[in-house]
């Protein structure tokens, strides 16, 4: 008995009515604003589903209060009705919500919509009117007395199994925490069901346990839309990326043509020197983000050659030194060009410093051993690969064997010998012909 006192008590019903009504709040807030931002079928009948569950939690919050705080009784034949219509809003639009998910139909969608709405306002009048005679024969009597509360329940939890069958075919990534809330819901009707079968003299904990219910389904729902919003972010994230990645690529391609418009050796050049970069940069375990930074680095290693003039980069004969000069910028032109696109600022020292030696007699900032950066050591050591391998106007590309021993010789001066080591350990070096 005191268990029943307890639970029927006014500090119990309270904290579990407002615990409610915060979650169907947040649960519609949710909603609502992702409603906002996408407009989607789903999450258009999702806000109104819960926009109908908020307003039946604040009017039976209202209820509640009234005939607590103010001793005011609404009347009686109004209360049931105008909850059971909010409750059937609900389900057929979280129903609607879920349906549209796998039909690609929207048309089939609002039919469901209009039957089940169509039907609703047929019946509920028909149920009111033969309750309001009812209440004028029996007065103080319930309304699961009458029987309509049984009716009307019964078809809200046939809508509920529909609910679960949609749910199950949905192709949500999160479909399993929808799943729980669903089967709780229809739970909880079945539980009300029995309750009204045997007149509410039912024991007491599963009558706590109906009323506890709509906290734990809120709860489901909250977390199930939080990371299906959050997965839809990610989503996004991951196409935006690939966007970015794409505009780099044509960007970078972009300047390569131009580049190589204007000078003749340059044609082809850049790429040769990006394969030969990965290759020496699978032979020293880069992983996949620092291969990708040395290719764009390779790609983009002579791109300050465009401020350079096409009778400098063309001349047919040795250049003096004042045209040498104008060349040795181009390091420094092309890092500055690099580091104006911010996807590409981390390649820029790549690009200027592929001319420094590694004993520190390069250019432009004479850096020597470690000082100079890992990329940039890769890429002068596959620039003077394609270098030695293709045709000049003053010679024919080098064998194999001389491209081998001027590598070697020139390790430790010029190049890292420890890149040099590995390259020649891993790569077997072909003769590159244009």
């Amino acid at each position: 008995m005191w268990k029943q006192e307890i639970i029927d008590s006014v500090e119990v019903r309270l904290i579990i009515q407002t615990t409610v009504f915060t979650l169907s709040l947040v649960a519609w807030q949710l909603v609502y604003f992702e409603h906002r931002q996408n407009n989607k079928p789903f999450y258009s009948y999702m806000n109104i589903a819960f926009g109908a569950m908020l307003l039946q939690n604040i009017f039976m919050l209202t209820v509640f209060l009234a005939s607590l705080i103010l001793q005011v009784q609404l009347p009686e034949v109004f209360i049931p009705i105008f909850d059971h219509f909010l409750k059937i809003i609900n389900i057929i639009y979280l129903t609607a919500a879920f349906l549209c998910t796998f039909v690609k139909s929207n048309t089939v969608v609002r039919r469901f919509i209009k039957i089940s709405l169509g039907l609703i306002i047929l019946l509920l009048p028909l149920i009111w009117w033969p309750w309001y005679q009812y209440q004028l024969d029996f007065p103080g009597r319930g309304f699961a007395y009458f029987g309509g509360d049984l009716f009307i329940e019964q078809a809200i939890t046939a809508l509920c199994f529909f609910l679960i069958y949609f749910v199950i075919k949905s192709p949500l990534n999160n479909k399993n925490g929808f799943l729980m809330a669903v089967v709780i819901l229809a739970a909880k009707q079945i539980l009300h069901i029995a309750n009204i079968l045997l007149s509410y003299n039912t024991i007491p904990s599963v009558l706590l346990v109906e009323r506890l219910l709509p906290v734990l389904f809120f709860y489901f729902i909250i977390i199930s839309i939080h990371k299906e919003i959050l997965s839809k972010l990610k989503k996004a994230r991951l196409e935006r990326n690939l966007f970015k990645k794409q505009l780099n690529k044509e960007a970078i391609s972009a300047l390569v043509y131009s580049l190589e418009a204007k000078d003749e050796y340059t044609k082809g050049h850049s790429e040769r020197v990006a394969e030969y970069a990965l290759a020496i940069g699978q032979s020293l375990n880069l992983n996949q983000r620092e291969m990708e930074m040395l290719y764009y680095g390779a790609l983009l290693h002579d791109i300050g050659k465009i401020g350079v003039t096409e009778t400098i980069l063309n001349h047919p004969s040795n250049l003096n030194s004042q045209q040498m000069d104008l060349i040795k910028k181009h390091p420094e032109t092309g890092a500055h060009i690099i580091s104006k696109i911010e996807p590409l600022r981390e390649v820029a020292p790549a690009v200027r410093h592929h001319h420094e030696w590694y004993n520190g007699t390069g250019y432009p900032d004479r850096l020597k051993s470690e000082e100079i950066p890992l990329h940039a050591r890769i890429i002068a050591i596959a620039d003077a690969l394609d270098a030695m391998a293709s045709d000049r106007v003053y010679r024919p590309a080098l064998s194999s064997e001389i491209i081998l021993e001027e590598l070697k010789k020139s390790a430790g001066t010029q190049f890292d010998p420890k890149i040099i080591k590995s390259f020649l350990e891993t790569v077997p070096l072909k003769n590159r012909q244009k």
